[in-house]
């Protein structure tokens, strides 16, 4: 998923975005049919397809498809990547990479990790930690498709039960399913 979702976390968190920011209390759920996932984020509009294409040396070309939301107290971010049917992903790599490119475009570290499943997929998930934020990512491998989740609170604020909330309610639908 290359930097793109860091470049997006940190231009999100710079802009001033009235009309976006949800209050305590208000969040909806969210259904990408494109990305045949659902999950929790604040409200009360639903977020916006951020989707991008490029060109890799080596997969070919690529999307990346970005759901991003603002609260008062951080961010919230879904997003996957569909390659050309011909990629075969290297699982662990792929994990890895996410995280690394992440963190990396971020200027964080990654103060924990440990792996996770969604269902019989395989993930990762890691919190990161950079001069303004703390994030707590989750990254899948569901077929031929890498998810990756993040919420980031901005250092200086306690929003644990909503990053927790957001991550539990993370759900994808298997083709076929």
């Amino acid at each position: 998923m290359k930097n793109i979702f860091a470049l997006i976390i940190v231009v999100a968190a710079s802009l001033p975005t009235p009309g976006l920011q949800a209050a305590a209390g208000d969040w909806i759920k969210f259904t990408s049919d494109a990305g045949r996932f659902s999950v929790l984020m604040p409200g009360p509009e639903a977020p916006k397809d951020d989707a991008a294409t490029k060109t890799d040396p080596k997969l070919g070309p690529y999307t990346t498809h970005l759901f991003l939301q603002k609260s008062d107290k951080g961010l919230f971010l879904a997003g996957w990547v569909d390659y050309a049917p011909s990629v075969r992903l290297d699982i662990p790599g792929e994990l890895a990479a996410n995280r690394d490119n992440f963190v990396k475009g971020l200027d964080a570290k990654v103060t924990s990790e440990h792996p996770v499943t969604l269902g019989d997929s395989p993930g990762i998930e890691f919190i990161a930690e950079s001069a303004d934020a703390i994030f707590k990512s989750r990254v899948y491998v569901v077929g031929p498709r890498p998810y990756m989740i993040v919420a980031a609170t901005f250092k200086g604020q306690d929003d644990a039960a909503n990053v927790e909330r957001f991550l539990a309610s993370f759900q994808v639908k298997t083709p076929g399913k």
